[in-house]
């Protein structure tokens, strides 16, 4: 089977070696060129797009046959006759009668008819898909400042840059062109400041959180009568201080990097808590578990915090 599909594509490979010596010797291709060598019955689209991709690799043009009749004389004549002929060329006539409308089977036409359909962005576009982008940031790192895992990375990377066991590099972006020892060592210090600004505003923000939920709990959520429950306004308070966490981080400007291996520790933690409430529930449908399993489970839960605390920040 496998001697089959080889042979099979024999063919394809050998036209597709002569496409790109003659894509070479021209410096480009006509479509009509590429659709006689690579019938639709031969290619896939995902084979014609990596075929694309590597014509434009080599520089090789494709063209249409108007074009190519346009093209410089010498790439015309290439094109036309490989051979020098002493003989004047004819004029060539371009057939501008309209094809026929409907589905084409060209795979390379049928290639460029889909490409069409992906729009291309304008500047609003762009605008818009950056702010995007920016929003889906500033929520993931909101998400994980929410945690009491963050506080701790916070901290202990405080600690690290004070005792200098962490290059301010690798905390921070900034230029290295413009980066000298004087420069490198106040930004260490404003982002000690900084990270005990937002270690301060975080642990408010924690201890506001549990007030809201609290006296939410309590009320049920309930209003009573029209003004605005307390609860209500402590939580406004909390995630006032998230804005500001928020915008100390942002003038920060942290590495990405650091902010995804604490987003990984983050799911890490997770995944875990999920597994083990998965454990949970299947333990109390009365299916008692034999006691390795129990061991094993208790022994990867272990081997999961030892490696989280051999991981660097």
């Amino acid at each position: 089977m496998a001697n089959e599909s080889k042979t099979a594509d024999e063919p394809k490979i050998e036209e597709l070696d002569k496409l790109i010596a003659k894509g070479k010797q021209k410096g480009f291709l006509t479509y009509d060129e590429v659709n006689d060598a690579l019938p639709s019955d031969l290619v896939t689209l995902d084979q014609l797009d990596d075929i694309m991709l590597m014509f434009g690799s080599m520089d090789i043009e494709l063209v249409d046959s108007t074009k190519a009749a346009r093209l410089p004389s010498e790439m015309a004549s290439q094109a036309a006759d490989p051979e020098p002929d002493d003989e004047e060329p004819e004029p060539r006539r371009i057939d501008l009668t309209p094809g026929p409308v409907g589905r084409t089977e060209d795979p390379v036409r049928l290639y460029l008819r889909e490409m069409g359909k992906v729009a291309l962005l304008t500047r609003e576009g762009e605008i818009t898909l950056a702010k995007r982008i920016e929003e889906g940031k500033d929520e993931a790192t909101a998400a994980i400042l929410s945690t009491s895992l963050a506080v701790e990375k916070i901290r202990a990377l405080r600690e690290e840059l004070r005792r200098n066991e962490a290059p301010i590099k690798d905390v921070v972006d900034f230029p290295e062109e413009e980066s000298t020892e004087e420069k490198e060592e106040a930004l260490r210090r404003s982002v000690i400041r900084e990270l005990g600004n937002v270690d301060r505003l975080l642990r408010e923000r924690e201890t506001l959180t549990h007030q809201w939920r609290r006296l939410k709990a309590k009320t049920g959520g309930r209003k009573r009568g029209k003004a605005e429950p307390a609860w209500k306004k402590i939580e406004a308070q909390a995630e006032a201080k998230k804005g500001k966490v928020l915008s100390i981080l942002r003038g920060l400007n942290l590495q990405q990097s650091l902010l995804d291996l604490w987003g990984a520790d983050l799911k890490k933690l997770v995944e875990k808590i999920h597994r083990a409430e998965r454990e949970i529930a299947l333990w109390s449908d009365g299916r008692r578990p034999a006691p390795t399993a129990v061991d094993a489970f208790l022994s990867s839960l272990a081997d999961d915090d030892r490696d989280d605390g051999d991981r660097d920040l």
